[in-house]
């Protein structure tokens, strides 16, 4: 069983070219090191059975045990306020299950440099600590490999297709995706950005959410960079009764996630996600916590570039337990597949290997995220390189929307 996106098979199938792959190598670990992709799996060899995402966690996968039954799937069937006992498979761990005692044993992906006797190793090291001097030719450099690395990753996830919608809140990350897919997909490709904002009865205006009134005003300006008349600004307005009406729903999809914020955040997924007319669905996810676009990344700099690198890479490695499976169950729902030209293999090995001063020059907004900056400039893109982060539940004002909800916790469990 697989489900994902393959690439560095070729052209054909990718459940045939991941399930030959498996049974031709001596061994599926081996198998697994070679296989470049956002997938998630579960092979049967005898009594053992192999499951896993990949070394990203850009697929969900979840299992429990009960009695003697193993069940292993995509999504839940959790019912919201029971007890359940699923778990959340762990990005960079492979999982080998005993069938006959129902144990399982679990082979951890690691860092090349950490020990020699790792069998998995993740196709990218840690996030670099180096500092380089930001002269204009540095600058230069990196933002053109940068640009043509993440051009790659976006080509790769888009070539075949006659539409792609891309979740759109107007911001730098979205913005510059859908600038090199409109500079560099077939004319012929259509182009969708996907705009949500919620009634929320702790604000006056309807829909008039911030990431509307940026939305509008990036797409504005990326109309005017465009060769083609192949964009089109989908709005996507939700009413608080609609909200409650889908909120068990989204509440069983997200499971074992389970906090307001991861409410708030896959609640603004699965209704933008409904609208897109593509199955395919680009996301910047990744960008932040590659680049560091939080704020406290930023804080961090007050202790120096080291501990900015040390916030940067446990933004990374948590991306797999906060985001992406939440995320991908959310979205698969609605027949959809998510894809992050961000946390493309070949991107993450660049991004941790570039220095880190190239990502936070310094404390200012403008300063975050500082080489994506740069090469939305050098794209054509020239307001939107100014603006600063706004995670999507407030952009969207998904969050807190009952009256009397303001002093919630993002981190409490929903009730």
């Amino acid at each position: 069983m697989y489900n994902g996106e393959l690439y560095n098979i070729g052209e054909g199938c990718d459940t045939v070219a991941f399930s030959e792959a498996l049974f031709n190598s001596s061994d599926v670990i081996s198998a697994l090191q070679k296989i470049k992709g956002e997938y998630a799996f579960v092979f049967v060899d005898g009594n053992t059975v192999w499951f896993g995402r990949d070394c990203i966690g850009r697929r969900s996968l979840v299992y429990k045990i009960e009695g003697d039954e193993f069940v292993i799937s995509s999504v839940t069937d959790h019912v919201v306020d029971a007890e359940d006992k699923w778990i959340q498979c762990a990005g960079g761990v492979l999982y080998e299950l005993n069938v006959e005692e129902l144990s399982i044993k679990e082979h951890t992906w690691g860092y090349k440099k950490d020990t020699e006797t790792l069998s998995l190793i993740y196709p990218y090291g840690r996030v670099s600590l180096d500092v380089v001097e930001l002269t204009d030719t540095v600058v230069s450099e990196h933002t053109t490999q940068f640009k043509q690395l993440l051009r790659e990753a976006l080509a790769v996830r888009t070539t075949g297709y006659g539409q792609i919608s891309i979740l759109f809140s107007g911001g730098i990350d979205c913005a510059l995706l859908a600038r090199l897919a409109d500079m560099h997909l077939p004319p012929s490709v259509s182009i969708q950005l996907v705009n949500v904002a919620f009634q929320n009865l702790r604000v006056g205006e309807e829909y008039e959410t911030p990431d509307r009134v940026l939305g509008r005003s990036t797409y504005e300006e990326l109309k005017a960079l465009s060769q083609y008349d192949r964009m089109t600004f989908t709005e996507v307005n939700v009413p608080y009764e609609e909200t409650l009406s889908h909120r068990e729903t989204v509440q069983s999809l997200m499971y074992p996630s389970t906090s307001v914020m991861d409410l708030s955040i896959a609640v603004a997924f699965y209704f933008a996600s409904k609208a897109c007319t593509s199955s395919v669905i680009i996301s910047g996810l990744g960008a932040d916590e590659l680049f560091g676009g939080y704020s406290r990344i930023v804080q961090s700099l007050a202790r120096g570039y080291d501990a900015v690198a040390e916030s940067l890479q446990l933004e990374f490695s948590r991306l797999h337990v906060r985001n992406l499976g939440r995320d991908d169950r959310v979205i698969c729902h609605h027949g959809k597949e998510a894809r992050y030209p961000f946390l493309d293999e070949d991107v993450v090995a660049w991004a941790t290997k570039c220095p880190v001063n190239l990502k936070l020059s310094g404390s200012k907004d403008e300063d975050t995220k500082f080489l994506i900056r740069e090469v939305a400039r050098s794209v054509g893109l020239d307001s939107v390189t100014f603006q600063k982060k706004r995670a999507i539940q407030f952009g969207a004002r998904s969050a807190k929307m009952e009256i009397g909800s303001g002093k919630v916790k993002g981190h409490e469990v929903f009730k």
